[in-house]
């Protein structure tokens, strides 16, 4: 919460505060790692897999067949309801997308939280106010790359399981934690 708060603050440049503030959660992810490993605590970590595998590879592969001795006859016309309705989800969802990008409105995110992050650390604030005065909203810078940039580091995550190994657990959970309040704060 402190470093969010610190494009308030009156320490060091504008543009600095701003890039600490706009880069909190990366910097607290870091800094609170390098401290757990300089401490060498006994914290869980992420667990993740050593190599890119189904989780039960003895069980199942990456396909699962149609039918199988394993399954009965009725679980096919069972499956039947949650598939039109797993259908029917995807094509509103695609017209809701289609619409949304006609209209110039931001799509739909299934990540609430980096969403609204994602719009608060774009938003353009007035620079010029008065001493004690808030800022004033004047706009969102627009743009798509970085959700393009995030879109890609997330799939390329799959690459950096070695580093990511390192991150204990209590960090992902305050960092979930603060997302979670600072989303909802910003909410009107």
């Amino acid at each position: 919460m402190v470093l969010k708060e610190f494009r308030d603050s009156q320490f060091l440049p504008t543009k600095i505060r701003t890039s600490i503030s706009d880069f909190a959660v990366l910097i607290t992810i870091i800094a609170m790692s390098g401290w757990d490993a300089y401490l060498g605590l006994a914290t869980p970590k992420l667990l993740l897999p050593n190599e890119f595998k189904p989780t039960r590879p003895h069980d199942r592969g990456w396909f699962v067949p149609f039918y199988s001795g394993k399954n009965s006859v009725w679980t096919i016309p069972v499956a039947i309801l949650p598939a039109l309705i797993g259908t029917i989800l995807i094509f509103m969802l695609s017209l809701t997308i289609l619409f949304s990008s006609l209209l110039g409105l931001p799509w739909f995110v299934a990540a609430t939280v980096l969403a609204l992050s994602h719009v608060n650390a774009l938003k353009l604030m007035s620079e010029n106010t008065a001493p004690g005065e808030k800022p004033k909203f004047e706009g969102i810078l627009e743009q798509r790359v970085s959700s393009l940039l995030m879109a890609i580091l997330t799939g390329l995550s799959v690459f950096f399981t070695k580093i990511l190994r390192f991150i204990p657990m209590p960090v992902l959970y305050g960092v979930f934690m603060f997302m979670g309040v600072s989303a909802l704060r910003g909410m009107q």
